[in-house]
């Protein structure tokens, strides 16, 4: 994962919800619960990868972000708790991630131009508690990484 090239976007689904019937090209009825709709789409930053210095831990939540999805594939949002328990297994671990610097600074009162610091891997953790917590509840919804 120490690829920055490596950039997922996520994206949640429920069944349709439509309000009228539609129907395909021959006319037959579709049914709404065999068709999902996208909600919510997440482009990951690329900095995700780079911030996990232990190469043991980088393969293990590589596999856990792409092992289990195939570019059509859609888990439960379950799923996310998942992949949010190997984030903190590497998270947990002394040395296996570290801070980066970001593109952005800040001025001193000196003027002098200071780098922020942020943790990628961190941000990340705090967004798939977000996503729980906000899609964790809606019925039937699915995941999808590409």
């Amino acid at each position: 994962m120490h690829d920055s090239t490596n950039v997922f976007r996520l994206r949640i689904w429920r069944p349709c919800q439509w309000y009228r019937e539609v129907s395909d090209s021959a006319g037959r009825p579709l049914d709404a619960e065999q068709h999902y709709e996208p909600i919510y789409t997440w482009t990951a930053p690329p900095g995700i990868a780079e911030c996990i210095v232990d190469p043991r831990s980088s393969e293990r939540l590589q596999g856990v972000l792409t092992d289990a999805f195939t570019e059509e594939m859609r888990l439960p949002i379950s799923h996310l708790a998942t992949i949010l328990e190997s984030v903190d297994a590497v998270l947990s671990r002394a040395g296996a991630s570290d801070w980066s610097d970001s593109e952005e600074e800040k001025r001193l009162n000196d003027m002098e131009a200071v780098s922020l610091r942020f943790h990628p891997l961190l941000a990340f953790r705090l967004h798939l508690e977000w996503l729980i917590d906000t899609f964790g509840q809606v019925p039937e919804a699915t995941i999808s990484l590409q």
